[in-house]
């Protein structure tokens, strides 16, 4: 899959000191969730690969997310928030349905 960066996106994920192969792996592991017309994958500590729990880089990834178009092809921002990030995104409402 090949994937197309945003310029926002590129300058969120260089302030973020992220590389690309963060955002593949965050987006390769992470959990997925379908919000406000968009797909955002989350990585969770419990969701990297117990080979990489001892890899630094691969850890301090954990509490990342990347937030792709509908075409689930181009990234549109990253972020980072390992305390409330989750909870931020299950608040969000799900795409087509109306808030009460």
């Amino acid at each position: 899959m090949e994937l197309y960066f945003s310029q926002h996106s590129l300058t969120r994920i260089a302030r973020r000191n992220l590389k690309k192969s963060d955002v593949y792996y965050v987006m390769l592991y992470g959990k997925e969730f379908h919000r406000s017309g968009a797909w955002i994958y989350f990585l969770r500590r419990k969701d990297i690969p117990g080979c990489d729990q001892v890899n630094d880089r691969r850890v301090r990834l954990a509490g990342t997310a990347v937030v792709c178009a509908k075409d689930g092809c181009t990234i549109i921002t990253a972020w980072r928030n390992p305390r409330k990030g989750l909870g931020n995104i299950k608040l969000k409402p799900q795409y087509g349905k109306c808030a009460d």
